[in-house]
């Protein structure tokens, strides 16, 4: 599994974030944005691969991937921002721990 929010956004979190003058160094040495679509590597090197936006399409990829034969790379696709961007009916969102009824069974 591999997670699409536009780069590295634990980043985001270091004090260095906050200063106003250097958003573009930021974005180019920490957030580091990736140019690889990682479904597309997936299927050059013969594997399966899914792409899902939102909790719904995550959960029919994960479990594709589980019962399927062979190795399947799941990318989650997120909104720049981080999880809590989204509104909690969304299914991406920041808990302390992930809610049962979200688990993949």
């Amino acid at each position: 599994m591999t997670i699409r929010n536009g780069g590295g956004r634990l980043f985001e979190l270091l004090p260095v974030h906050e200063l106003a003058d250097v958003s573009d160094t930021f974005e180019r040495f920490f957030l580091t944005p990736p140019t690889v679509d990682a479904v597309a590597a997936a299927n050059a090197f013969g594997v399966r691969a899914l792409r899902a936006e939102g909790a719904e399409a995550l959960n029919r990829a994960l479990s594709t991937a589980l019962t399927g034969p062979g190795a399947t790379v799941v990318e989650a696709v997120v909104r720049p921002g981080g999880v809590e961007a989204g509104p909690p009916e969304s299914g991406f969102h920041h808990t302390d721990e992930f809610p049962p009824e979200k688990a993949i069974r």
